[in-house]
């Protein structure tokens, strides 16, 4: 049997493991909750703890908690200011699904647009890539006038590879 299978039943027991700061799978209960669209409308509760997931310590919680909230794609007022924050995150990890989840955002909160440029520099080419996947989507013309002020100033091009994070 999946969770998926039990239905409701099983939301509030995966949120208390995301919950517990102590619990070793808070990053298996974040995923969950991001891709099990069983749940409907009860992911709503998920928000505030998968907000807090993104300070954790792990940087697997803190990773999945940002992707999950951008597969949630909920309460874009409460969530995008979170997931900028985290764009300044010393981890890569977390920066790349805050990156990822920013651009799920981005047809429902333009403001996301400057975050992900800004992203396109990123010292990490795993965010780059995802920060160029994203820019691509939402706003090619100005991905492609990035890349050129780019080439002309000696950087290089953006990169891409597969969009997921």
């Amino acid at each position: 049997m999946h969770l998926a299978d039990l239905g409701d039943r099983a939301f509030t027991p995966v949120l208390s493991v995301l919950a517990d700061a102590k619990h070793r799978d808070r990053a298996a209960a974040a995923l969950i909750i991001g891709i099990n669209g069983q749940w409907g409308t009860n992911r709503v509760r998920a928000v505030p703890v998968l907000l807090e997931c993104l300070h954790a310590q792990d940087e697997q919680v803190a990773g999945c908690a940002a992707i999950a909230l951008g597969r949630l794609a909920l309460q874009p007022d409460l969530v995008v200011p979170e997931l900028e924050k985290s764009l300044s995150d010393r981890r890569a990890i977390v920066r790349r699904g805050a990156v990822w989840s920013l651009g799920v955002f981005a047809g429902r909160a333009p403001s996301v647009g400057p975050s992900l440029i800004q992203a396109l520099g990123d010292t990490d080419r795993s965010v780059r890539v995802v920060a160029t996947n994203a820019v691509r989507e939402i706003a090619p013309d100005v991905l492609r006038a990035v890349e050129l002020r780019q080439i002309q100033e000696g950087i290089g091009k953006s990169e891409t590879k597969d969009p997921s994070p």
